[in-house]
């Protein structure tokens, strides 16, 4: 255990969420209405949003306690292309709960699908 770690990443298994698997990239992008589906909309003031203003990875810790390798689901579930529009504009987002994203990892991990190295 590492000092300054979040509880949540000392409870659950660390696992990396992030694009470079391009399977991993295509299974999101396949699941991305599912995902609106089974997520809220959360509100803010344009206010509340200049804190994160150009800082999703801020955003997602904070807000959704997803890991940072997970941002990127963040943003691409609300249709946000680049870091930078991600500004006080964006008052209402799509914000999904960190369970379901270690759901879709169980089910994309235990895919017969899933193309292998080996």
């Amino acid at each position: 255990m590492e000092s300054g770690q979040r509880l949540t990443e000392r409870t659950t298994p660390a696992t990396d969420y992030s694009a470079d698997d391009i399977d991993w990239f295509h299974f999101i992008t396949d699941h991305k209405h599912y995902i609106r589906r089974e997520s809220v909309i959360e509100t803010y003031t344009p206010e509340e949003m200049t804190k994160y203003r150009f800082r999703p990875m801020e955003y997602c810790n904070d807000k959704c306690f997803l890991p940072s390798s997970a941002a990127w689901i963040f943003l691409f579930i609300n249709d946000i292309r680049d870091p930078t529009d991600f500004n006080e504009n964006c008052t209402k987002l799509y914000k999904f709960d960190r369970r379901l994203l270690e759901h879709l990892y169980q089910v994309y991990s235990t895919s017969e699908n899933r193309s292998r190295d080996d």
